[in-house]
């Protein structure tokens, strides 16, 4: 139940889930006070001043006045509070507006209410729990800010009609569950004001009787003079009558009998030896939770069983059972044992002889006449039966630890941590596993801000920098807040520029003690127990910082077989030195680790070095060279370097598993050739783009592309591969015109251009006398862009470069199309729409087509265009071909507008402009909007349509087009003149379906 309001105590608002007791003067707290225990009922003027006034003080002059006044007040620090309640004035009397279970007081009877149907039905570890959970929101005596009369009286018959018999069903859970010594512990707390209650008078007893006759018989002469003095004649005559019943009885008068509940001769007492708790634990709420799950039966008795918590060094697993486990005590378990098996300590760690000699210790058990380990597992086995103990096995190295184990402890349960998962465990015993991450931010900077102390107020914007730089390790935030600790003087903003350096941060904790406490030690441990292959592996992943590694690369690394380097990266998982992530088989390296990593790897022999590096960008060359050529075979290819000895390709099966697989290794991309040319690689650096331009491009992924051939054409440059510069140049001024930056694409193709020139070659030439025409006709000069176009097509005819002079009557075919050449446009497209079918050039056909489809339409054969339109939409989809989409669309919109089918083309000019804006292509937004304008206007909504005609006009105006734009103001000029008319009729919309998910 989610608290708001408490008047168990000061009335109270709850601020982030704590109630705040000082939110107003006790007045205000008082009036709030009495309409909370009153919820819901309508309280006149006068009676909630005599409940809120005393005697004795001066009532208010006005009742009302004053009453309005303080409600107001009320309603303010109720919205300041964002308090889920009303006050509301109904006919001259006040009502409080609240779901009643939001207030402690209604909380409380309703939890109470629970726990005794739970008592009822025979489940007393359930009702425990739940009545422990009301009777810990009673926070002081109800309605303390209050001293009338009817305040008294309330708080009286509150105390006795609900928390007293909330106390009194707590300790007959106890009892029934054999919990005789913290249910005396209750009692003796609820001697002061209550020790003559008849009904916790008669449950000592039954507690004393089954613990000793002597003892029993000596509290009820002690209670009966005490009822006798009080006047409480009849109490101490029933007091007697339940005394002489305890002795026939022979002592023990438990009212139920409960399966899971030790009998008062099993009892033993707790033992518990756990750590100290941690009192500013933070996060793991619902890892907690699932803990919690598994520890409780369906009847909310302790379950037996083993579960394992892993997670890297540092996480803070054993932090967390231990929190936990405190949690635990009192309610669901009696004895807590915990032992450090120091798997993972320098020298020798504990056998199973050494824990089951310590737990029987522990139990108070002596293990002289114990001489064998069958005796011992026998003693310790009988000893667990029967009661409610949780065993703590902290850092077990390995599944062989524990498996001797799992026998003699069956009667407890137990949580162990490991720094592995122990997966061996899991598969032959059905241990349960729960793996520990990371804080998230907010969690690390709490908890660092919580150990800094007070200085954390001062620069909470460092304290959250020095939270990110741990990555969510407790280790690392208890390590960095001690050492912020040991420099009072410095400001927290220079400990966070230290601590950029991360191999400072792994240093921190190591000052000469013996063993080091620094988080470097505690990973070093860690990797030191793996087989070599893996700690092989990780030192490697420390030489390149690849986002995320799958086990072909890490077989190229190693110069392994992929098979042999999966077994290594489940090792390395197992001992979360990696994490894997979403898609299977992958893995990622915490930030900390990567610096731990890659100061391993700095002490590798530089050949050693240069051989992994080289066989890694090997790999990723050739994979991404096959994936390309899967998918468009009728680019010309880079020219490619000889595969590296011992590195193993991935089969594409079709273009499909190619093009997953390169937009699954994208982010990879992005980080490793920059990082090829760093290191001076320049050979991969320059021809890795190259295998990666039609996949991205085809998704959208321009700005990528724009880094990445930047980085190639630094690296061409580096090693004066004259055909690699100009290759590189070419491709980078077609992303920067896709990007609309025209004056710099432009540039790349005149640089490119005297690069071919250089080498003589002429279909590089043509390639990039195309790509000139590209910009002349962007700007609009399209005379010029046809002469470009001509000689290209000379050149590439003459050099049979059949792709080449596909694009390139692609190209004239639009030059001629903008000038209003309709016949020879479709020409030009014909020619270059029979290259690419016999290329197998899908992405090339739907570009073509969609232009001819335009072609037709601008000639008024509607229905040809619908045809050679809805060819290029169903090539769009089957190939999810992101860049020509937004151009078909746009097309498909004006051909709808021009068939009168207005809702149609409304669809697909809205797909169109969405799918445009995800690629930046501004000239297909434009034309959409105006067709959506043209179907706005068709259907009567001028005011829409004349809008979207103005944000064509704008885009238009900034593209410098002007024959469109003048087309977009004729439409405006004649909307407002009332002089355009609107094509006639319509039919219901058919969805375009085009990509409606293009990622």
């Amino acid at each position: 139940m989610d608290i708001a309001f408490s008047i168990l105590g000061s009335t109270a608002l709850s601020v982030r889930g704590e109630p705040v007791a000082d939110w107003g003067e006790p007045r205000l707290r008082g009036i709030l006070g009495v309409l909370l225990a009153c919820a819901g009922q309508r309280i006149p003027v006068e009676t909630l001043v005599e409940r809120v006034w005393e005697e004795d003080r001066q009532p208010p002059a006005n009742d009302r006045t004053t009453l309005n006044t303080y409600a107001g007040r009320i309603r303010k620090a109720l919205h300041e509070a964002n308090a889920p309640a009303q006050l509301l004035t109904v006919r001259g009397a006040y009502l409080l507006q609240v779901e009643r279970t939001r207030i402690d007081y209604y909380a409380f009877e309703s939890l109470a209410g629970r726990a005794r149907d739970l008592a009822d039905e025979g489940k007393p570890d359930r009702a425990l729990e739940m009545i422990t959970k009301a009777l810990s929101l009673w926070r002081d005596a109800p309605l303390a800010d209050l001293r009338t009369e009817w305040a008294v009286n309330w708080r009286q018959w509150a105390t006795e009609r609900r928390w007293l018999p909330g106390q009194r069903l707590l300790l007959d859970q106890l009892i029934r569950l054999g919990r005789l010594d913290p249910a005396l512990a209750r009692l003796d707390e609820l001697e002061d004001g209550h020790g003559l209650d008849l009904e916790l008078a008669k449950r000592r007893l039954r507690i004393l009787a089954a613990r000793s006759g002597e003892e029993e018989t000596t509290a009820y002469f002690d209670l009966r003079r005490r009822l006798k003095d009080a006047g409480s004649l009849e109490d101490a005559e029933e007091l007697r009558r339940y005394h002489d019943q305890l002795r026939e009885r022979g002592g023990w008068a438990a009212p139920v009998t409960v399966a899971s509940a030790p009998s008062p001769a099993e009892w033993k007492p707790p033992r518990v030896n756990l750590p100290a708790d941690v009192s500013d634990f933070v996060g793991h709420e619902e890892l907690q939770r699932k803990l919690g799950k598994f520890a409780t039966t369906e009847t909310g008795a302790l379950r037996r069983g083993v579960a394992i918590v892993d997670g890297l060094a540092g996480i803070g697993k054993t932090a967390l059972v231990v929190h936990w486990a405190h949690r635990l005590l009192g309610r669901q378990v009696d004895h807590a044992v915990y032992l450090d098996l120091l798997g993972f300590a320098p020298g020798r760690s504990l056998t199973v002889d050494d824990v089951i000699g310590e737990l029987l210790i522990a139990f108070g058990a002596s293990l002289d006449l114990l001489t064998t380990r069958a005796q011992r597992e026998t003693a310790l086995r009988d000893t667990l039966i029967g009661t409610r103990t949780l065993i703590i096995l902290d850092n077990a190295a390995n599944s062989d630890h524990l498996r001797p184990l799992l026998l003699p402890l069956s009667p407890a349960l137990v949580v162990a941590t490991s720094r592995h998962r122990l997966t061996g465990l899991a598969g032959r015993h059905g241990v349960l596993h729960f793996s520990v991450s990371p804080l998230d931010r907010r969690q690390s900077a709490e908890l660092l801000a919580v150990r800094i102390g007070e200085r954390a107020d001062s620069d909470p914007h460092s304290v959250a920098r020095l939270a990110q730089l741990c990555g969510g390790l407790p280790m690392a935030l208890q390590l960095v807040a001690h050492h912020i600790d040991l420099h009072q003087g410095t400001p927290l903003a220079r400990f966070a520029e230290e601590l950029k350096d991360r191999n400072r941060l792994l240093d921190i904790g190591d000052d000469g003690d013996d063993p080091p406490a620094s988080l470097r030690a505690a990973l070093s441990t860690s990797l030191e127990a793996l087989p070599e292959e893996a700690r092989q592996l990780f030192e490697m992943l420390g030489l390149v910082p690849l986002p995320e590694i799958g086990s072909p690369a890490a077989a190229a690394l190693m110069g392994t077989p992929p098979a042999r380097a999966q077994h290594a990266l489940d090792i390395l998982a197992s001992a979360h030195l990696i994490q894997p992530v979403a898609t299977p088989g992958r893995y990622r390296l915490h930030d900390l680790l990567r610096a731990f990593a890659r100061q391993l790897s700095s002490r590798m022999e530089e050949d050693v070095k240069a051989q992994a590096e080289s066989r890694l960008l090997s790999y990723f060359l050739h994979a991404s060279y096959a994936a390309d050529r899967a998918l468009f075979p009728f680019r010309a290819p880079v020219p490619m370097l000889a595969r590296c000895d011992d590195v193993h390709m991935p089969d594409f099966a079709d273009s499909d598993s190619a093009i997953a697989w390169l937009l699954r290794e994208r982010e990879v991309f992005m980080t490793l050739i920059p990082w090829a040319a760093q290191r001076k690689h320049w050979d991969y650096a320059w021809r890795l783009p190259h295998n990666l331009y039609g996949a991205y491009r085809r998704y959208g992924h321009y700005e990528n592309l724009s880094f990445l051939y930047q980085t190639a054409i630094e690296a061409a440059e580096a090693i004066g591969d004259r055909d690699g510069e100009g290759a590189s140049r070419n491709d980078l001024g077609l992303i920067l015109a896709a990007l609309e930056e025209r004056g710099k694409s432009v540039r790349q193709f005149q640089l490119a251009a005297s690069l071919a020139r250089e080498t003589g070659e002429l279909s590089k030439v043509a390639t990039t006398l195309l790509h000139l025409g590209k910009a002349e006709a962007q700007s609009g000069n399209h005379d010029q862009a046809m002469t470009h176009y001509r000689e290209a097509l000379r050149l590439a005819e003459s050099t049979n470069a059949i792709a080449l002079e596909a694009s390139i009557l692609d190209a004239l075919g639009r030059s001629h199309h903008a000038t209003d050449h309709h016949g020879a446009a479709l020409e030009a497209f014909g020619r270059s729409l029979r290259i690419r079918r016999a290329l197998g050039n899908w992405h090339g056909q739907t570009q073509t087509l969609a232009e001819v489809a335009d072609c037709f339409r601008a000639k008024g054969d509607l229905t040809e265009a619908a045809i050679h339109c809805r060819r290029a939409l169903d090539i769009v989809e089957r190939i999810h071909d992101v860049e020509v989409a937004p151009r078909a669309c746009e097309v498909m919109a004006h051909i709808q507008v021009g068939l009168g089918r207005n809702r149609t083309a409304m669809e697909y000019a809205r797909q169109a402009i969405r799918l445009a804006e995800r690629i930046r292509a501004h000239p297909v937004t434009a034309g959409a909007l105006h067709a959506l304008g043209l179907a706005l206007h068709a259907t009567g909504h001028d005011a829409a349509a004349e809008e979207g005609w103005r944000q064509a006009a704008k885009l238009y105006s900034a593209l410098e087009d002007h024959r469109r734009l003048r087309e977009v103001q004729a439409d405006l000029s004649m909307l407002r003149d009332g002089a355009l008319v609107p094509v006639p009729g319509d039919q219901p919309a058919v969805s375009p379906g085009v990509l409606h998910d293009p990622h």
